[in-house]
Parts: C-alpha cells; sequence; structure tokens
C-alpha cells in the first residue's frame, strides 16, 4: 500500500453487497481504496460510499454492447452527480469512459479508457481537430494526410504484413492527452481546479 497512489475497491459487478463486504475488508486491513458505486445498486450506496472519505470510482457504465451515448447513460450519470452534489467536494473517478462530452459534462477527478489502444487495434486513427476528437479508420486518414506511417500493408494470402499498429496507439495517445488538457482547462475556467487533493473553486 505504501507503493500505490491509488487503487480501487475489490468491486464485485451486479453485486453491490459482495462490494461492500470487499470494501470493508479492505478497510480493515488498512488500506484506503476508491469506493466502487456500480450502476444498477440501490442510491442509498452512494451516499454510504462518499461519506467515507474515500475517493469513489463509477463502474459498469460500458459493456453488454452499449456504447457511450447520451441516450444510454446521460441520465442515469445526471441521477448521479445529482446525489454526488450533497458530498461536494470529492475526487470521483470514472472507469472505462473518455467520450468527450462525458468529460465536459461532469467535473471528474480522473478517467480512464482502453479506447486509444483498442481503437488502433481495430485500425481506427484519433486526431483532435479544433477541440474534437475525431476518428478516422487508417484508410480514410491516409487519403486525406497522405501520411502512410500508420498504414497497414497487406500481403497476399497473408492477414497483416507491416501493422503499424504501435503507431496508431502513440498517435491516439496524443490526442486522448490533447483531449485532457482541453478538459482541464474548460472545468478550470468553470472554477472546478483539482491540484493532488487539494480542492479549489465550487460546484454549482
Amino acid at each position: 500500500k505504501d507503493r500505490l497512489d491509488i487503487y480501487a475497491n475489490i468491486d464485485v459487478i451486479d453485486d453491490w453487497r459482495g462490494s461492500a463486504r470487499n470494501l470493508d475488508k479492505m478497510l480493515a486491513d488498512g488500506l484506503k481504496p476508491m469506493a466502487v458505486f456500480h450502476k444498477g445498486s440501490p442510491w442509498d450506496e452512494i451516499h454510504r460510499l462518499s461519506s467515507l472519505g474515500l475517493p469513489l470510482a463509477l463502474g459498469g457504465l460500458v459493456g453488454k454492447g452499449k456504447s457511450v451515448t447520451a441516450g444510454n447513460i446521460q441520465g442515469y450519470l445526471d441521477q448521479c452527480w445529482a446525489r454526488l452534489k450533497d458530498h461536494w467536494p470529492i475526487r470521483v473517478h470514472v472507469f472505462g469512459v473518455v467520450a468527450q462530452w462525458v468529460l465536459e459534462r461532469y467535473p471528474w477527478f480522473s478517467a480512464d479508457s482502453s479506447t486509444a489502444l483498442v481503437s488502433a487495434g481495430m485500425g481506427r486513427v484519433q486526431q483532435w481537430v479544433n477541440g474534437h476528437v475525431v476518428t478516422d479508420n487508417w484508410i480514410q486518414y491516409a487519403q486525406k494526410t497522405l501520411n502512410g506511417r500508420l498504414v497497414d500493408g497487406v500481403a497476399e494470402n497473408k492477414a497483416k504484413n507491416g501493422s503499424a499498429h504501435l503507431g496508431r496507439r502513440a498517435h491516439n495517445v496524443l490526442c486522448q492527452l490533447a483531449l485532457e488538457r482541453h478538459v482541464t482547462d474548460l472545468w478550470t475556467s468553470r472554477g472546478v481546479t483539482w491540484d493532488g487533493d487539494n480542492y479549489t473553486g465550487s460546484l454549482t
């Protein structure tokens, strides 16, 4: 525990009581993990977890064939944040989501996602264009830019030869970093600023 800055409760997906038992065990062992609130858990639980003085993570937002669209999760996240305001300021992490609209709408402390890596593996190239993340497949990207560095070579009778997967990974990570800077600046302009554990500003 002395070597880790932040770590999460060992949660049990679709079993909030199991997650609660694991959290109690970790706390009893002297650990201070992020508490995890999963979609589908009772609302009383988000208040209980938020009152423990720990960072909070929201999970269960992705997977099961659902995309991170406003139609799928905005109503739920609005309900979460309506309750989190009662405990503000609290450091809130979101698991598996870096959709731009989600980061711009809610004042997360942090977020994680495998989007940059998974997109690269699927041949997608992310670009930061005029304040937005734009995604092309590598063929479209090459046609627009004449840049062949992120283009897979295809050999006859072989699936792929000379894959530019790693190049696309690096390219996509740079796009995600641009998004990170944008979101941080946006929330700073709204008066929400975190410096480590220290918070300044107010949430309205």
